[in-house]
């Protein structure tokens, strides 16, 4: 059993932490957290099979004691049964990516139960060039919503082609979050199993609206994702594109109007200066199905009073009329932390309207490169995010349902009017100071500038790690 104790600090000179400082931790600070915090955690297995662990946290800042992992992972051959919650995303896979659009590193894990082919298994008598792999997880939202306690359904399917060399893969992810009760009408939303059947289709109980689609139950967001790898002598390339959707209407496999593509080079190197890691990713999520009302209303019956524009649009990427606390873990946002929400808005710009909704900017474009890498005993991760700010389409129309802003007032004032440009740095290092090889110490420096925020933040920790053996 493998055991972590890590101590540390965090200190920003704005009453926030910069971006760096406090994302892609699981949730372990909140925005505004300022000094010393301390995390235990274990992880072991047992009969070959059962994998367990946990983390407990400690933060002085709120006097609060958090479990914030807790989990049980038991492989039977390609299979894996989980429970609990545990930070199992791609974003742990890929330190120099900003993060997941679905679910990143970025909120704390969200407790759920579910089956999975975590590794690719490849399927009997094809010389192992094809190979399958997926997820199915029920999950479990926190209590204080305005939908209470809605759950997660998370499901994923992929198809590797090629072998270890070159190989191509492609697959869906879905996330849908449902059910729960209203706390405005005290309406129990689940009503039965069937439901339960039409969030995996991700269909709705009403047939199809009069804009063409359905109207699914509960908030659905994924993406399709397809990949290119190939293996060099000196280097791994990965060459990726996702095609992202938040409903029906824009789940297209081949979808370039809203995307985040990349790619990642993996280096085999024993130079003094190793780089280990490059990326670079590039996201624009500015369409989300265009402009138009998401369907005709009483005001605008036809295409011709939309503007011209189809009905359909406006997917509000993490947001949902019904599920206004969109897509959150503890006021956090689960995917990728370049959307900023209300909470975090308020640290930016004050108060500003956010229409019954939490995510306040949705409609971005970014420019992220990411490296890591190893200068003689040091490790090193540098980070830097390019972004435009568009807000989203209900604040420049004031309203999802509206033509109202600057479509009809010469003089309309909206916070991203025009789109704000911000920047995120990253520089951590790490090494082991002293001739203990078991204690790891960390430094890292968090900075951000641009027109939404200047703030600089610093992290120093000293993490302890060894095994407990037990005689069985």
């Amino acid at each position: 059993m493998v055991y972590r104790l890590n101590l540390g600090t965090v200190y920003s000179a704005d009453e926030n932490l910069p971006l760096y400082g406090h994302s892609n931790i699981g949730g372990l600070f909140d925005y505004d957290f300022n000094g010393p915090y301390a995390t235990a955690s274990i992880e072991g297995t047992k009969w070959k099979n059962l994998n367990f662990g946990g983390e407990l946290v400690i933060a002085n800042q709120n006097q609060r004691i958090l479990l914030r992992e807790i989990y049980v992972d038991y492989r039977l051959g390609p299979f894996s049964f989980f429970a609990g919650k545990r930070d199992i995303s791609e974003q742990q896979r890929k330190p120099t990516d900003p993060g997941n659009f679905g679910i990143s590193y970025n909120a704390r894990p969200i407790p759920k139960i579910g089956i999975s082919f975590p590794d690719y298994w490849a399927i009997p008598h094809t010389k192992g060039l094809v190979a399958i792999k997926g997820t199915f997880f029920h999950g479990w939202f926190e209590e204080d919503r305005f939908i209470d306690s809605p759950v997660l359904h998370e499901k994923s399917a992929y198809l590797k082609l090629g072998n270890d060399k070159i190989y191509l893969e492609s697959g869906i992810n879905h996330f849908a979050m449902w059910g729960g009760v209203n706390t405005l009408t005290g309406e129990n939303l689940y009503e039965g199993f069937s439901d339960f059947y039409r969030v995996i289709k991700g269909g709705g109980r009403d047939g199809v609206t009069t804009a063409g689609e359905q109207n699914a139950i509960g908030n659905h967001l994924g993406y399709w994702n397809y990949q290119f790898n190939y293996e060099f002598e000196n280097f791994k390339l990965e060459v990726y594109n996702n095609a992202l959707f938040e409903d029906a209407g824009g789940s297209k496999i081949f979808n370039n109007d809203n995307l985040i593509t990349g790619f990642n080079i993996k280096v085999k190197s024993n130079k003094e200066i190793r780089i280990k890691t490059f990326s670079f990713q590039y996201m624009n999520i500015l369409d989300q199905s265009g402009p138009g009302l998401p369907d005709p209303t009483e005001s605008v019956p036809t295409k011709a009073e939309n503007f011209g524009f189809n009905f359909g649009g406006r997917d509000d990427t993490y947001n949902n009329y019904l599920y206004r606390d969109g897509w959150t873990h503890f006021n956090r946002t689960i995917g990728s932390p370049l959307f900023i929400d209300r909470a975090l808005s308020q640290f930016y710009f004050g108060i500003i309207p956010d229409y019954e909704v939490a995510i306040v900017n949705n409609r971005i474009k970014s420019f992220h490169l990411g490296i890591s890498g190893q200068y003689k005993e040091l490790d090193f991760r540098l980070l830097s995010t390019f972004t435009q700010n568009y807000g989203t389409y209900a604040g420049l129309y004031e309203g999802r349902f509206e033509w109202n802003g600057i479509q009809t007032d010469p003089n309309f004032e909206y916070t991203f009017l025009e789109p704000l440009k911000q920047a995120y740095f990253l520089l951590e290092v790490g090494s082991k100071p002293f001739k203990n090889q078991n204690i790891d110490a960390t430094m890292s420096i968090a900075y951000d500038r641009g027109q939404i925020t200047d703030n600089l933040g610093v992290s120093l920790s000293l993490a302890y790690n060894d095994v407990f053996e037990r005689n069985q």
